[in-house]
C-alpha cells in the first residue's frame, strides 16, 4: 500500500506541474481524479482491516464473490510474479496464468457494473467515479456554496477549490510532516479539559495562513464552505482556525483578548471524498420516514447504578481503553445526566411523533432492532472511543451504548456494524467524543470511517466530535442548533449554536464549541416539525366519539 501511495504521489506532483501550462484544465481534472483514486485505495485498505459483516444496501453473496475475485486476482499476480522471477521462466504457464487473471479481471468488471447499477452507496465508496469537474459544476455544486478538497503529501499539500463557475488548483509549500507538528501542537490541548488553556492561538494562525489563505477569494459571499480532507486536516475543525492577524504571533489564548475564529466568517461542512459528496447530493429519498426522532442517552456505565448483569463480552472490550479525566464524555466512561435534558429538550423541538431511550433501555440491541429507516433524526448522547486495535484489526471508533442488562450485544457499536445498518435520516448526531487521542491515522481513519459508515448506511448528514466534550455545553449546543434547523440550514445552524457558546466567556474557549463538525449534506431536507400535523388543515365535525364518550 505504501508504494502505491508514492507512485499516487509522484503522478500527482507531475499532473500539477503540467496543469501550470494548461489553460485548459485537463491536468487539474486527472489530478483530481488522482487524489480521489488515492483516498479510495486508503479506504479500501481501512475496510480490509475492519470486520465488516453486512452493507446495508450489499447482497452478502455479492460480497463473497467480491472478496472471492480480489483473493483469487492477488493469487495469480503472486504466481505470475513467482514464475517471471525463475531462471527459465515458463512462458507457456505464464501465459496460461495471464489468460487466467484476464478472465477474472472481466468478472470482477462486471460485479462492479452490477454495483454501481443496484448499489450505489456501497459503489460510491469502494469504486468511486468521480464526475469530470464540468459535470460536478453543472449537477452537483450549489451556487452559495465553495469546495476545498486537500491532498496531503510528503513534500507538498495541494487544493483543488471548486465553485459553479470556478475550478482551481493550488500548490502550497506544506509538507506531511510540517502539517503533522503545527494540527498536533494545535489539537494536542484540547484533547483534556486541563490542558486547554495551553492551546496556542498563534498555530491556529500558521495553519489558516496556509490552508485557507490562498483560497479564501474563493469563499466570499458563500453560505457555506465544504471541506474534503486529507492526512492531519482531517483531524482538524477548520472552524478553529484563527483569521485575526494580530494573533499571528500570540503564544497563549486570552478570554480578554479573544482572537477572531473562522466559524465567525463561514459556515463549514465537511465531506469524506468528492465522489461520496457527489453521491449524497443525487442520492433520492425513496419515502420520508414515519416518526420524527428516534434518540438514546444516558446510558448506564457503572456498576454501582446497574440493576443487572455486565453485558456479554463487554469484560474484553472495557480493558481496550483507560480511565481520562471525569466530567466528560470521554473514555472514562461517566454518567452523562445532561444527555437526558438535551434529548427531552430536542425531542420537544423536533415535534411529532419520537421515540427515546434512556438509562437500562438505550441498549445496543434495542437500537439494532429498531427500524431505523422509520426516523428522520437520530440522536445518540453517548459515550465514543477508540478501541485499541487486536491482531490484524486497526484501531477502530466504536459507539458505547448501556454496559449492563443487554443479554444480546456487548454495548459497543463498532464500526463494522453500522455499515450494516438501513437509515433513512436527514441527520445522525453523535453527541459524544470519539477519542482522546492525537492526530495519528488511527484518529483520522476513525473519525473519517465512521461518518462515511452511516452516510453509506443511509443518512444524509452526520454530527460527530474530534475530541472529549463538556457534557453541559454540549446539551446547550445542540438545543440550540435543532431550534435553529427551522430556518437554517444544518451547516448555519450549527454555527450559530457554536457562536452562542462563543459569547458566552464561560464557554468561548474552542475546547467547549469547536469540537463538532458537520459530515454530509449541509441542506434541511426534514426540518424538524416535518411530521407535526398542521392545526390550521385541522378540521372536526361535530363532536368525536371519544369526546362524547367521555362528556357522558
Amino acid at each position: 500500500f505504501g508504494g502505491k501511495t508514492a507512485l499516487f504521489e509522484t503522478t500527482l506532483s507531475a499532473l500539477m506541474t503540467l496543469a501550470k501550462k494548461d489553460p485548459d484544465g485537463a491536468y487539474e481534472n486527472q489530478a483530481l481524479r488522482i487524489a480521489e483514486r488515492l483516498k479510495a485505495a486508503t479506504f479500501d485498505n481501512m475496510l480490509s482491516r475492519t470486520n465488516v459483516p453486512s452493507f446495508s444496501d450489499l447482497p452478502q453473496e455479492l460480497l463473497i464473490k467480491e472478496k472471492s475475485l480480489r483473493l483469487g486476482l492477488k493469487k495469480l499476480n503472486e504466481r505470475i510474479s513467482t514464475e517471471l522471477s525463475r531462471e527459465g521462466p515458463n512462458q507457456a504457464q505464464i501465459e496460461k496464468l495471464v489468460e487466467e487473471r484476464r478472465a477474472r479481471e472481466k468478472a470482477f468488471q462486471k460485479l462492479k457494473v452490477i454495483m454501481e447499477k443496484d448499489h450505489p452507496a456501497y459503489a460510491a465508496v469502494k469504486y468511486p467515479r468521480l464526475p469530470s469537474v464540468q459535470q460536478l459544476q453543472r449537477d452537483v455544486i450549489d451556487p452559495d456554496e465553495a469546495i476545498l478538497e486537500y491532498m496531503v503529501t510528503r513534500s507538498r499539500t495541494y487544493i483543488f477549490a471548486m465553485d459553479k463557475g470556478r475550478f482551481n488548483t493550488f500548490s502550497i509549500d506544506y509538507s506531511l510532516k510540517d502539517m503533522e507538528r503545527d494540527v498536533d501542537a494545535l489539537m494536542r490541548p484540547l484533547y483534556r479539559a486541563d490542558t486547554r488553556e495551553s492551546w496556542d492561538p498563534s498555530v491556529a494562525y500558521r495553519i489558516y495562513s496556509r490552508v485557507i489563505k490562498p483560497v479564501e477569494h474563493f469563499l466570499t459571499g458563500k453560505k457555506a464552505v465544504v471541506v474534503i480532507p486529507h492526512g492531519p486536516l482531517s483531524t482538524l475543525p477548520f472552524e478553529i482556525l484563527v483569521c485575526s492577524a494580530e494573533h499571528a504571533e500570540k503564544r497563549f489564548w486570552s478570554a480578554q483578548e479573544r482572537p477572531t475564529y473562522l466559524v465567525e466568517k463561514y459556515a463549514f461542512a465537511y465531506a469524506p471524498t468528492a465522489s461520496l459528496f457527489s453521491y449524497l447530493r443525487t442520492r433520492k429519498r425513496l419515502s420520508n420516514p414515519g416518526w420524527s426522532l428516534v434518540a438514546f442517552g444516558d446510558a448506564i456505565y457503572s456498576e454501582k447504578a446497574a440493576k443487572a448483569e455486565l453485558n456479554p463480552g463487554a469484560e474484553r472490550l472495557l480493558t481496550a481503553f483507560g480511565e481520562q479525566s471525569k466530567g466528560t464524555r470521554d473514555q472514562s466512561l461517566q454518567p452523562l445526566p445532561g444527555a437526558r435534558r438535551e434529548i427531552t429538550e430536542i425531542a420537544k423541538i423536533v415535534g411529532g411523533p419520537v421515540q427515546t431511550y434512556f438509562g437500562a433501555e438505550a441498549t445496543e440491541t434495542l437500537f439494532k432492532k429498531a427500524d431505523l429507516s422509520r426516523y428522520g433524526y437520530i440522536h445518540l448522547a453517548t459515550h465514543g472511543l477508540l478501541l485499541t486495535p487486536v491482531g490484524k484489526l486497526w484501531q477502530q471508533p466504536a459507539i458505547v451504548f448501556s454496559l449492563y442488562g443487554d443479554s444480546e450485544n456487548d454495548g459497543f457499536l463498532q464500526l463494522g456494524e453500522v455499515y450494516g445498518l438501513k437509515l433513512n435520516a436527514d441527520l445522525v448526531v453523535l453527541s459524544s467524543c470519539l477519542s482522546p487521542g492525537s492526530g495519528s491515522p488511527g484518529v483520522s481513519n476513525g473519525l473519517l470511517g465512521l461518518s462515511q459508515a452511516f452516510l453509506v448506511a443511509g443518512a444524509d448528514s452526520v454530527v460527530l466530535s474530534m475530541w472529549q466534550v463538556n457534557d453541559e455545553s454540549t446539551a446547550k449546543l445542540f438545543i440550540s442548533m435543532y431550534s435553529k434547523l427551522k430556518e437554517k440550514s444544518k451547516a448555519e445552524a450549527l454555527r450559530q449554536a457554536k457562536l452562542a457558546l462563543i459569547a458566552d466567556k464561560s464557554t468561548s474557549h474552542p475546547y467547549y464549541w469547536g469540537p463538532f463538525v458537520l459530515m454530509g449534506k449541509w441542506h434541511v431536507s426534514l426540518p424538524p416539525g416535518f411530521n407535526k400535523p398542521d392545526p390550521e388543515k385541522v378540521r372536526f365535525k361535530g363532536l368525536s366519539a371519544w369526546r362524547r364518550l367521555l362528556s357522558m
